[in-house]
C-alpha cells in the first residue's frame, strides 16, 4: 500500500469494454482492493479514500457483471463501515446521492433476476448509511426500493433473500419509521411554537423573544426557504422602526 501499487490496477478498472479478458482483468482488480479492505484497518480507507476509488466501484456496480458487481459492492460497504468513509461519502449531497442512485437502481434491475449475495451487501450499505443523521432524512425523504418493495410484501425479492438479510432489511425499515415518526412530532412542536409566538407577538407591543432579533435560527427557518417567514420579517421590520422613532428625539436634543 505505502508503494502505491494499487493505483496501476485502476486502469483497468477503468475499461468499459465488456470482453471476456477485460472482465478478467476488472475482477482480479477488484479481488485486490477488496483483500485491502477486507483487513478493516483506517489507514487501507485513509488511502483509498484519496484515490478515484470510489466513482471507479459506483461504474462498475452499474455497468459490470454479476461477480464485478457483487466485489464492487463489497468495497463500497467496507468504505462505510468505516467511519471516516461514512463521513466522507455523508459529506456532501452530491457524494451521498452518488452512492444512494447506483445503490437504488441495483435493486431495480434485481427485482428481475434477483442475487442473494448482490442483494446482501446494498442491504448492508444502506443500514450503514441510515446510521448517518443526515443521510437517515435524505432516505426518509425518499424510500429506497428495496425498502418500498419489502412493505408491499414482494416474495419475488424477499424469497432471495437469506435470514440475515431479512432481519438486517427489517432494522433499516425499523429505523426509518421511527426516525419518520420522531421529524414529523418534531416539525408539530415546532409550528404549534411558531405559531404561538406569532399570536402572542400580534397581541402585546413588547419587545420580540430573542429567536426573532438574535442571529439564532428560528423554528420558520427549518421549513422556510428564505430563512423566515413573511409575517416574522413583518414584525420584525416594524419593531425596528419603533425603536428607531424612539431614538430620534434623543439624537436631535
Amino acid at each position: 500500500m505505502k508503494a502505491h501499487i494499487t493505483l496501476f490496477l485502476y486502469p483497468f478498472l477503468n475499461t468499459v469494454s465488456k470482453g471476456r479478458s477485460f472482465e478478467y482483468l476488472r475482477l482480479t482488480s477488484l479481488g485486490v482492493v477488496g483483500a485491502l479492505v477486507k483487513v478493516d484497518d483506517s489507514e487501507v480507507i485513509s488511502f483509498l479514500l484519496q484515490t478515484e476509488i470510489i466513482p471507479l466501484c459506483l461504474r462498475i456496480m452499474e455497468r459490470g457483471t454479476d461477480l464485478s458487481q457483487t466485489v464492487a459492492t463489497f468495497i463500497i460497504q467496507k468504505i462505510l463501515m468505516d467511519n471516516n468513509g461514512l463521513t466522507y461519502l455523508c459529506m456532501t449531497a452530491e457524494r451521498f446521492f452518488a452512492v444512494s442512485t447506483v445503490l437504488n437502481n441495483m435493486v431495480e434491475s434485481q427485482l428481475i433476476k434477483p442475487s442473494t449475495r448482490l442483494l446482501k451487501h446494498i442491504i448492508k450499505c444502506y443500514f450503514r448509511l441510515s446510521e448517518n443523521p443526515r443521510a437517515q432524512m435524505a432516505l426518509n425523504t425518499t424510500l429506497p426500493t428495496i425498502v418500498r418493495e419489502m412493505l408491499n410484501e414482494n416474495k419475488k425479492l424477499t424469497d432471495n433473500l437469506d435470514e440475515s438479510s431479512k432481519k438486517l432489511l427489517n432494522s433499516l425499515i425499523e429505523t426509518l419509521q421511527i426516525s419518520n415518526q420522531r421529524n414529523s412530532n418534531q416539525l408539530g412542536e415546532e409550528v404549534a411554537s411558531s405559531q404561538d409566538s406569532m399570536e402572542h407577538s400580534s397581541l402585546s407591543h413588547e419587545q420580540p423573544s430573542n429567536d426573532f432579533t438574535s442571529g439564532r435560527a428560528t423554528s420558520a427557518d427549518q421549513y422556510d426557504p428564505q430563512g423566515r417567514s413573511q409575517q416574522v420579517n413583518q414584525q420584525h421590520q416594524q419593531y425596528q422602526n419603533q425603536r428607531q422613532n424612539s431614538l430620534q428625539p434623543m439624537s436631535n436634543q
